[in-house]
């Protein structure tokens, strides 16, 4: 890499100074960070950010803008002798005050509350963001970024996995005659695992209700006074998938209908048929409040395909279809409470304590 590779891949300029640098290269960590990904998203991000962090290495490493007293950002401050800086940070977050907010006292457990790094909040390069506070707060969008929100959740699902795998060693450290079942703890295992406790742990900290009041606005209101909103959704598969043929024969107006729904996820299908996929929401938010009212019947979706597009650069050729999707909230929509999850995530985590100590194989596909 080279200082012009490095400036085009920050977006910065020969006029950007160190404060400016810093702040272009952590808004660019937030939105590609792994992290914050959802999705098949993450595996874009993971280059992405390695690229974002090789053109910040080298900036820092072959230029000058990094080195001592080339600037006097709000996180340093000159030395007596007003040569070089001395870093006002101490390797440890700012100070805040307490965090406010709608909490969810019945939830399986705490999380933390994250916010990121700014020119009014300085700390080290390294770092994205940190933690103001701990506790079983709702995520809201006004306060907290959505990015942050879920990995407070990856966070929390990892800390519950690995809680529950020290328990399991402890047993079987104490055990004198422990079963052995052979490779039963696989990556694949323990991501299905985790990605069960995503979805219920997500349901704990979300408002539905909230969270579509703040980052949708109706299209319009009925006559029954109910509001419809309008969102671009879309599916997609390639050639080798089953799916294909049935995508690239769509045609625009074709409806489409909800087959199932897995999780935070919902199928789709023609004609209550053979199924289409798993419908992408331009906007990831929407997975948290859609899908929940949707589950508990508090509102009606309609589906239409807008376009359909064969990609035929590449093989195997992709389909690409987009999907104009009609939401309408009905009037019960304000009762919606979201069931006690506990028991399930109790009984994920107890099977999975079972499985580790060799006293069970559960599949968790």
């Amino acid at each position: 890499m080279n200082l012009q590779q490095a400036r085009r891949t920050l977006g910065i300029t020969p006029e950007d100074d160190k404060a400016a640098i810093k702040k272009k290269y952590r808004r660019l960590m937030g939105q590609f960070h792994p992290d914050a990904q959802v999705g098949e998203n993450a595996l874009d991000s993971i280059r992405r950010a390695q690229e974002i962090n090789e053109a910040y290495e080298y900036l820092k490493k072959h230029t000058g803008i990094f080195q001592s007293g080339a600037t006097t950002g709000k996180g340093s401050r000159r030395t007596a002798s007003g040569t070089g800086t001395q870093s006002a940070w101490k390797d440890r977050p700012p100070k805040n005050p307490e965090w406010t907010g709608r909490t969810n006292e019945k939830a399986f457990c705490k999380r933390n509350v994250y916010q990121r790094y700014s020119m009014e909040v300085e700390g080290p390069a390294d770092k994205l963001y940190y933690r103001v506070a701990r506790g079983r707060y709702l995520w809201d969008p006004a306060t907290e970024d959505f990015t942050l929100f879920v990995t407070s959740l990856r966070h929390v699902t990892k800390e519950l996995l690995e809680q529950t795998e020290e328990r399991a060693a402890r047993k079987k450290a104490e055990s004198v005659a422990t079963v052995t079942t052979g490779a039963w703890n696989t990556e694949a295992d323990r991501f299905q695992i985790q990605s069960r406790l995503f979805y219920h742990l997500s349901a704990q900290f979300t408002d539905p209700v909230q969270i579509l009041d703040q980052i949708a606005k109706p299209k319009r209101t009925d006559e029954a006074g109910r509001k419809i909103y309008h969102f671009h959704t879309s599916l997609g598969a390639d050639a080798t998938q089953p799916a294909y043929r049935r995508l690239t024969a769509l045609q625009p107006e074709d409806a489409i209908y909800p087959l199932a729904f897995q999780e935070n996820r919902i199928l789709v299908c023609r004609e209550k048929q053979y199924p289409l996929g798993h419908l992408f929401f331009e906007d990831d938010r929407l997975y948290f409040c859609v899908i929940p009212l949707l589950q508990e019947k508090l509102a009606q979706v309609q589906m239409k395909v807008r376009k359909v597009q064969v990609l035929r650069k590449n093989h195997p050729y992709k389909v690409k279809v987009d999907i104009d999707l009609y939401f309408r909230a009905e009037k019960e929509i304000m009762t919606y409470k979201g069931r006690d999850r506990n028991f399930e995530i109790a009984k994920i985590l107890n099977d999975y304590e079972a499985d580790l100590t060799g006293k069970m194989r559960k599949s968790w596909k």
